[in-house]
């Protein structure tokens, strides 16, 4: 099938140009270039210089991290059987220091054959290195992994896989900011939510086409084009979208593209793209009339291949032949046309990072409920763009598990070497699981460790988060990092939660500052506590303290965490056993802060959260935190909010002690001595020594 010459309007190529030269966000010569193929390697020189700078903090090579090394298969080295079927038995292997995959619930014989060829054995126990889902992952998965185990679904990732959750947070977001920065989707209705609305819209705008796609499907499955408001069919999940009417045509053939994108971590954020894609054709010429042939205005390669003028590409070498295409190859055919292609791709970039950051918030919190490790889980998205004939991409859905079929050379070269180099990316080590998994067994007492967007700066996880993060970059040949990247921190916007470590890594990366001086002030899980904490005695200083308020704080006090970390109060009333926890909280606090922290002014950044925003803090802290604090949360609003309302006063944030404690604790650093626990702790074992001997 030859494909003639692409004619483009000389006003495209203009607004083109003119939208190049007013581009202000992240930068080509910053993040590398898709669609250069895969034997052009596109490594970025910033990301030598980023690992160069961690190399002058930490040492030589001797401390880089040795992974297992995966290389693409060829036709004959795809396995042939299916995986077994049974789940979750026992194990059959003698040695913990096996490599070991499960599959659940999808074939991925190119996974399956890229694993064992690299020497993994299939198991049907929960004792794998890496775990394969073609489907969300049931929570229950995430419970007990210790930190060198893979799975490839973060949790709650549906969040911009489903359409109509995908939809909806897009819907949010170009609310809050406007078409100008989130105007990259079709305008959208969520079934049956938006029915009313959308009827409105459909009476008043006749001569618009609508496109219905379920909310949860793939591969076309349940698509159909609006021919008349009574074909709504409302009873299922759905999205109603306006149809995009001015695709780009290749001889009159409409196309879409399918974007790899690998996500290795929400916190910090960390988003490729990789280097070569598909251009995916329908089968028979596009129509605005065609309504009733799906083979015109649907790309999906698994219609399309059932057409009788369907043709399937034959050779990896021509990857500009048939109805499926390389990306490489269609940029080369837009290039041939005077199309510059960069300031297309960076929309693209654009559109990919500010979706994934819709579902940042979920997901994090959702991976700190289950006290995951920052490299237990990675994501493989398929991003489904399509170019109007502007060159304008839109987004038309996001793929949890995009096929990794290969019915064509052409696929199994593409996703061979994407699948092994995602291996090659996340870090697959050998390791013995029995020490490995009493290595991350975790103790009650931890939960005062750092737990609310925190980068400690001189801790050791800190260090590894930033070496972790210099060697991934630099094993991703032909994936493109696109965030973080020079420039990134225009996206900061678009958080939820500004998050410390994203900052810190961009710092590391990119900035002037030493890792000394990254996150001087680091505001942890139990400097939150601790302002929860004083806020509600204050409160109660001030206000009776009624019977509902008493049970919870009583709860607080009692919780057995007290006395595990050698906190013991003696106050006749809860109230007063809670501000002697309160006193020596701060006091631990004050111990362990940093040289380079000034405590009051720290505190004063503390104190300008609302009670809201530390109750949303507080809930999204890491397992021991979160289960110690729960009982503030019994209802719909915390109990300071409770407090808040019902006196209809803000609490005044009075810290009277603050300053003595501060003197006290900088007098017993000049003696060099470090004071563990409170004055009322000392007290306390004293009265009963004393008591014991009578």
């Amino acid at each position: 099938m030859e494909f003639a010459p692409l004619l483009i309007d000389p006003r495209v190529l203009e607004a083109l140009a003119a939208e190049k030269r007013a581009w202000r966000g992240i930068d080509l010569t910053k993040t590398g270039n898709i669609g250069e193929g895969l034997y052009n390697k596109t490594r970025n020189d910033y990301l030598v210089k980023s690992f160069e700078k961690f190399k002058n903090i930490v040492g030589d090579t001797q401390y880089y991290t040795k992974y297992i090394k995966f290389q693409p298969v060829s036709e004959d080295q795809l396995v042939k059987t299916a995986t077994p079927s049974n789940m979750f038995s026992k194990g059959s292997f003698p040695s913990s220091r096996h490599l070991l995959y499960k599959v659940h619930k999808a074939e991925a014989k190119l996974v399956r054959s890229i694993l064992e060829r690299s020497g993994f054995c299939y198991t049907d126990s929960h004792d794998w290195n890496v775990m394969w889902l073609s489907c969300n992952a049931k929570l229950y998965l995430y419970e007990g992994l210790n930190a060198s185990q893979r799975i490839n679904h973060f949790p709650n990732s549906y969040e911009i896989t489903r359409k109509d959750r995908m939809c909806y947070n897009l819907m949010n977001m170009q609310k809050k900011y406007g078409p100008a920065e989130f105007g990259f989707f079709p305008e959208t209705y969520i079934m049956p939510n938006e029915y009313n609305e959308f009827c409105m819209k459909y009476r008043n705008d006749k001569d618009t086409k609508w496109i219905v796609k379920p909310a949860n499907s793939s591969q076309g499955r349940g698509i159909y084009l609006l021919d008349n408001f009574s074909s709504l069919r409302t009873s299922d999940a759905s999205v109603v979208s306006r149809f995009i009417h001015n695709p780009l045509l290749i001889n009159d053939l409409k196309f879409d593209l399918r974007i790899y994108v690998l996500v290795t971590s929400f916190e910090p954020l960390k988003i490729y793209v990789f280097d070569e894609g598909l251009a995916r054709f329908a089968s028979e010429k596009y129509s605005n009339f065609s309504r009733a042939n799906k083979f015109s205005f649907l790309t999906n390669y698994s219609i399309n291949k059932n057409n009788e003028n369907f043709i399937q590409n034959e050779d990896c070498d021509k990857d500009n032949y048939g109805h499926k295409w390389s990306l490489s190859a269609l940029v080369k055919y837009l290039q041939s046309a005077n199309i510059d292609t960069s300031i297309v791709i960076l929309k693209i970039y654009d559109l990919i990072i500010k979706t994934v950051i819709t579902a940042e918030n979920t997901v994090v919190n959702l991976v700190r409920k289950y006290n995951l490790s920052r490299n237990n889980c990675f994501d493989l998205f398929g991003f489904d763009i399509l170019l109007d004939s502007s060159l304008k991409p839109w987004l038309l859905e996001v793929n949890l598990s995009p096929s990794l079929a290969t019915e064509s050379p052409l696929d199994l070269n593409i996703k061979g070497h994407l699948v092994a180099e995602l291996f090659n990316i996340i870090g697959l080590r050998n390791y013995d699981r029995r020490a490995e998994s009493a290595k991350s067994s975790r103790v009650k007492s931890n939960f005062l460790r750092p737990s609310t967007a925190t980068v400690p700066t001189k801790d050791d996880k800190l260090v590894e988060t930033f070496k972790d993060s210099a060697e991934e970059f630099l094993r991703a040949e032909h994936f493109v990092r696109i965030f973080p990247v020079e420039g990134s921190q225009l996206y900061d916007k678009y958080f939820t939660v500004p998050r410390k470590v994203n900052k810190g890594l961009m710092q590391f990366l990119f900035g002037t500052q030493s890792l000394e001086r990254i996150g001087q002030f680091v505001i942890t899980g139990e400097d939150m506590l601790v302002e929860y904490l004083t806020r509600i005695v204050n409160t109660c200083s001030r206000t009776p303290l009624i019977k509902k308020w008493e049970s919870v704080i009583t709860e607080f006090v009692s919780n057995e965490i007290w006395e595990k970390i050698g906190l013991f109060t003696s106050g006749s009333t809860s109230l007063l056993k809670l501000t002697q926890i309160l006193m020596e909280l701060k006091k631990r606090n004050l111990q362990v802060s940093k040289e380079n922290e000034d405590p009051l002014q720290k505190a004063k950044i503390i104190q300008r959260f609302t009670a809201g925003e530390i109750e949303n803090a507080l809930k999204s802290s890491r397992a021991g935190l979160n289960s110690l604090v729960l009982c503030f949360f019994k209802e719909e609003v915390g109990i300071l909010t409770q407090m808040q309302t019902l006196t209809s006063q803000t609490p005044k944030k009075a810290y009277v002690d603050l300053k003595f404690v501060i003197s006290k604790h900088r007098s017993l650093e000049k003696q060099k001595c470090f004071r563990s626990t409170s004055h009322i702790l000392s007290a306390y074992r004293n009265k009963r020594n004393s008591i014991s001997s009578h």
